[in-house]
């Protein structure tokens, strides 16, 4: 807040706000963030990939050369359109998948309903619980 009480915070100094970030930090004892550099190591790259294709685009690793960003571009005009036809494709495996497994819930509940009588009936002639050997005669 140092840093907008001065009258002349119209300009936009960028290393005057860290320089004022920093000395509240220090005056609030918050241990200053070990800041880790960004690498170009396998995890980074397929990271970096990822946020291209998916087109979350974090920022906080960029291609710097003037290649690198021309094959970022042509990079997310390909990769961009497979991924969405990627995620489409499972999408449609998944709906298929569920549509069959909800196809066979009227099935399921034809073996429940016999299951459901029975209780009922030991329920109504005074048995409340059910034993082992009530349990074998549900099965068979």
């Amino acid at each position: 807040m140092m840093y907008f009480a001065n009258s002349n915070a119209q300009f936009f100094n960028e290393t005057d706000l860290r320089k004022a970030i920093d000395k509240y930090d220090v005056s609030m004892s918050i241990k200053p963030a070990v800041e880790r550099k960004k690498r170009w190591d396998l995890w980074g790259g397929l990271y970096y990939a990822g946020t291209i294709y998916t087109t979350i685009g974090y920022g906080d690793l960029a291609a710097v050369t003037f290649w690198g960003r021309v094959f970022t571009m042509v990079y997310a005009i390909f990769g961009i359109p497979m991924v969405i036809t990627i995620l489409n494709d499972w999408g449609t495996i998944m709906f298929k998948t569920a549509n069959k497994i909800w196809k066979k819930v009227p099935s399921c509940s034809s073996m429940i309903q016999p299951l459901k009588q029975y209780l009922h009936s030991k329920h109504r002639h005074g048995s409340k619980e059910v034993g082992p050997s009530d349990r074998l005669n549900i099965i068979a």
